[in-house]
C-alpha cells in the first residue's frame, strides 16, 4: 500500500451537527418544517444536492434551498464539528504513506475543515464533490485521486463510512476499507475487503497491506 485516501464525513469528522444546524435554519425560511438529527444522520455522503434530495420532498425548491443552505452552512461550518478520537494519531502513524482526502462536500469547505482543525498538513491532496464532473462513486474521482499522488489505485486504500466509498474503491480497483463509527446505515458496508472499529485499526489493515 503507497497511499491512503480518506473520506471526510463520518470518517476523519463527525459534522452532522452543523449540517443540522444549517439545514434547518434554511428550512426555516423557506416555510417547511425542521428535519430531525437522524435525518440528516442519514443522509449525508452523496453531497449537498443528493442531500436535498432526500430533505425537500418539492423538486422545485430544491435549487433555492440548496443555494441557501450551502451560505448557510459556510457560516457555521466548524463549530461543532471535530475530528473522531484517534484521527490525528493515525495520520501521524501512516505518515511515509502519500494520504489524501476525497469527499462529496464542495471542495472550498472540505479544504476548510481540515484546516481549521489543524491536519491540513497531513494530505497531498484535498478533493471535494465538485473538483470534477463526477462524484462518488464514480470511480473517476478516486482515479483521479491517484494520479495527482503519482500512484495506482491497485495501491491505495480508500477509507471510508458509506456505500459510496465502498463503490468508488471496488470500481476503481483500490482497496475498499469501511468504518463503522460514522454514518452507515445497517448493511450499507457490505463489499468492502475490511471493516474497522477504530483507527487504529486503519493503521494496521495499511501496514498489513504495505
Amino acid at each position: 500500500m503507497r497511499a491512503v485516501v480518506f473520506d471526510l464525513d463520518g470518517t476523519l469528522a463527525d459534522t452532522v451537527d452543523d449540517i443540522h444546524l444549517s439545514m434547518n435554519l434554511a428550512l426555516a425560511e423557506f416555510g417547511l418544517a425542521p428535519v430531525t438529527r437522524r435525518k440528516i444522520f442519514e443522509s449525508v455522503g452523496g453531497g449537498v444536492a443528493w442531500l436535498m434530495e432526500q430533505v425537500v420532498e418539492r423538486p422545485t425548491l430544491r435549487p433555492a434551498a440548496l443555494v441557501r443552505f450551502t451560505s448557510l452552512y459556510g457560516d457555521h461550518l466548524v463549530e461543532k464539528t471535530a475530528l473522531f478520537p484517534g484521527t490525528r494519531e493515525a495520520l501521524e502513524a501512516l505518515r511515509g504513506l502519500k494520504l489524501a482526502v476525497l469527499s462529496n462536500k464542495p471542495a472550498a469547505m472540505t479544504k476548510r475543515i481540515v484546516e481549521t482543525l489543524g491536519v491540513a498538513h497531513f494530505f497531498q491532496v484535498v478533493l471535494g464533490g465538485d473538483s470534477l464532473p463526477v462524484r462518488k462513486p464514480d470511480p473517476a474521482t478516486l482515479k483521479r485521486t491517484c494520479e495527482l499522488l503519482g500512484v495506482e489505485p491497485r495501491e491505495t486504500m480508500l477509507v471510508g463510512d458509506s456505500r459510496f466509498d465502498v463503490q468508488t474503491a471496488k470500481s476503481a480497483g483500490a482497496v475498499a476499507c469501511a468504518v463503522t463509527w460514522g454514518y452507515a446505515k445497517p448493511g450499507e458496508l457490505e463489499g468492502a475487503d475490511y471493516v474497522v472499529d477504530s483507527f487504529a485499526e486503519v493503521v494496521e489493515v495499511a501496514r498489513k497491506t504495505a
